[in-house]
């Protein structure tokens, strides 16, 4: 897994340079303080970061979810200052103690990538990675495939309504994380349902992440074995109607018996 190091969004206005940061102490902490301070602003720059802006109900890189002080203007001491450019953030510590810097555009430069900066066999990458909904099949430059490599994190599939498999998406797992203040929990989650079409993702979310890896290969294991029926069925049923072709053409009377569904 990875925990949170520290969050900062900055950016240029037409009054100058504006920036602000948190550093965290730990690996949990409690933010609090009056509204208007940036508590909201500092969880949404972490979805940011991260390519997780799904979880509002929003499509990928609708810098929409942040308040206007981000993306278009804010009130300094001075007046009003208008936003021509602005980025988040985020810095993550894996369980090996290795350390990434993500920052991605919020206004004025492309948010459809991130750029990662990392340490590795004793120098400095920086790489540019895709944020996009199938970032987990691309490999090579997808956000989400890089975040999972590097954290350790086990790619497990499920069975979607349409059938074939897609993997747990860090959508999914984010959504048991994030309570929303006005929609709560529930509400995230079932958006995720619906958007992934993954069959019992909620408690396959829980089970992944507490590690009850047993519990989630028996859930896939049931879900195949479910998939393997209805595939069976189907065929059944084309043989049936291939049969009936061929008695109508045949001039046959009588129907070919289909067998019952126990």
């Amino acid at each position: 897994m990875f925990v949170v190091e520290s969050i900062a969004i900055r950016g240029s206005s037409d009054r100058g340079d504006f920036a602000g940061s948190y550093v965290f102490g730990g690996r949990s902490a409690i933010v609090s303080g009056p509204n208007g301070t940036g508590k909201s602003l500092m969880l949404t720059a972490v979805a940011w970061c991260l390519g997780l802006e799904p979880i509002y109900g929003v499509g990928h890189s609708n810098n929409g979810v942040f308040p206007e002080a981000a993306r278009t203007r804010l009130q300094l001491e001075g007046g009003t200052a208008y936003v021509s450019r602005s980025e988040a953030e985020l810095v993550l510590r894996n369980r090996d103690g290795a350390q990434i810097t993500i920052t991605r555009a919020i206004a004025g430069d492309d948010s459809d990538f991130a750029r990662v900066d990392l340490s590795e066999a004793g120098r400095s990458i920086q790489r540019l990675l895709a944020i996009k909904r199938h970032k987990m099949a691309d490999r090579s430059g997808g956000l989400h495939a890089f975040l999972f490599d590097w954290a350790g994190l086990p790619v497990q599939r499920l069975h979607t309504r349409a059938g074939p498999t897609q993997p747990i998406y860090l959508e999914n797992l984010a959504a048991l994380f994030f309570i929303e203040q006005l929609n709560g929990w529930t509400d995230v989650q079932s958006l995720q349902i619906h958007r992934y079409g993954h069959i019992d993702v909620d408690a396959a979310c829980v089970e992944y992440c507490l590690g009850l890896r047993t519990a989630l290969g028996a859930r896939r294991a049931v879900q195949d074995a479910e998939a393997s029926e209805e595939q069976l069925r189907d065929r059944g049923r084309k043989i049936s109607d291939d049969l009936d072709r061929l008695r109508i053409g045949l001039g046959l009377a009588e129907p070919v018996p289909r067998p019952r569904r126990l």
